[in-house]
């Protein structure tokens, strides 16, 4: 065989295992839709399996329950935050080796430890770990909330594309989607591990905002933030349209996610199926 035929079948090898492109059988994982929003589904670490992790797309970086922490062999390293939508959590900084999540895995993955029982109360289940795009950088997968499943290789077929811009914090990705209100737009981090549209009242001009009424609580890994509800007549993202539809308003904590005026659930909007497309910075939905 000479080099030309050689380099042929290297590279249609490549193309064919490449794991975002077409023509591989897909991977299906089953979850648990827990308060109607969070995707709880089973994955590894180290030599534990049948954990809970709670798929959330909001949290740089991924977070390790103490109890799961006390149970396998970490690696301690130094620092330890979180950068959550609604707040900054100071934790022990550690690295969890050979975390697993059906397809997607990885040999070390630097972890928040933090006390996450309480949060699982609140979610009326028990959260092992908190797994966000730290884990799944770079991989192509969807979330069918109707059927249940975490899909990865999805088949990219969806009514509605918008572009996403994939920012980075300490190296842990984030996506965030541009939401129009009232004229204006807002840089929206989407966030998986939220029921809810918010945006942060420092953001929000005073001519904005309606006479809301000050509401309970979202719900959040370190207690409850107290946040005002208002009507949106129209929300558009992308070429898509909502009518009357509830935002929510809090201040924002210092420091987080400096470039996001907000946060979107996807079940805020309806949306039943996502699929998070890295090679073409998208979002595709139905």
């Amino acid at each position: 065989m000479d080099n030309k035929r050689i380099l042929l079948v290297i590279f249609v090898s490549a193309f064919l295992t490449h794991p975002s492109r077409a023509g591989m059988k897909p991977v299906e994982l089953p979850f648990k839709l827990v308060r109607g929003f969070g995707v709880v589904v089973r994955g590894g670490i180290g030599p534990l399996g049948n954990l809970n992790f709670l798929l959330d797309t909001g949290s740089v970086p991924s977070v390790l329950s103490v109890d799961v922490a006390s149970r396998i062999s970490v690696e301690e390293i130094p620092g330890g935050q979180i950068a959550l939508p609604q707040q900054r959590i100071e934790g022990r900084n550690v690295i969890a080796h050979d975390v697993r999540l059906g397809p997607a895995d990885a040999s070390s993955l630097r972890m928040v430890v933090l006390d996450l029982s309480t949060f699982g109360k609140r979610l009326g289940i028990r959260i092992d770990a908190i797994v966000g795009l730290d884990l799944l950088n770079g991989r192509n997968f969807s979330i069918d909330y109707r059927a249940a499943k975490l899909v990865f290789v999805p088949q990219r077929h969806a009514s509605h594309v918008v572009t996403a811009e994939i920012r980075a914090l300490n190296d842990v990705p984030y996506w965030i989607l541009t939401l129009s209100f009232r004229g204006r737009d807002f840089r929206m981090l989407f966030d998986t591990g939220a029921n809810d549209l918010l945006l942060f009242a420092g953001d929000i001009p005073d001519s904005m905002v309606d006479s809301g009424t000050i509401g309970p609580q979202l719900i959040a890994v370190e207690g409850e933030a107290r946040v005002q509800y208002l009507q949106a007549q129209r929300i558009t993202l992308g070429d898509a349209h909502f009518e009357r539809r509830m935002l929510l308003t809090m201040k924002k904590p210092p420091e987080i996610f400096p470039s996001v005026e907000g946060l979107l659930g996807p079940t805020a909007l309806e949306i039943r199926t996502v699929e998070f497309d890295w090679e073409h910075k998208c979002l595709r939905w139905d």
